[in-house]
């Protein structure tokens, strides 16, 4: 039974977040470079910062890392979180130069 709520539950959830995504992208007006800059700078911070973590996981992360970590150790996964640490370091550089052009 809990099987098919999880099932109900994940098209529930995709098909809503695919529908909310798509009425969002056609309010966006596509007809110059502004539209194509961030969905037209509609998109939220949450929404970037999750492409940008989930661009950086792969397989490699999901099977492989727990693999090599359970062989080696867990100093394997130090570089997935360098690299988060590393991505708000950029990500605050970025927001930085972008107030003094700003002004």
């Amino acid at each position: 039974m809990g099987t098919f709520f999880s099932f109900i539950f994940s098209n529930y959830y995709c098909s809503s977040s695919f529908f909310y995504a798509y009425k969002r992208s056609t309010a966006v007006d596509s007809s110059n470079e502004e539209g194509y800059f961030l969905g037209g700078r509609s998109l939220t911070g949450f929404a970037i910062a999750s492409t940008i973590i989930m661009t950086n996981l792969s397989t490699e992360q999901i099977v492989g890392q727990n693999g090599q970590s359970f062989k080696v150790g867990m100093e394997v996964m130090a570089w997935e979180v360098t690299a988060a640490i590393t991505l708000v370091i950029l990500a605050l550089v970025f927001f930085y130069l972008d107030t003094l052009n700003m002004e």
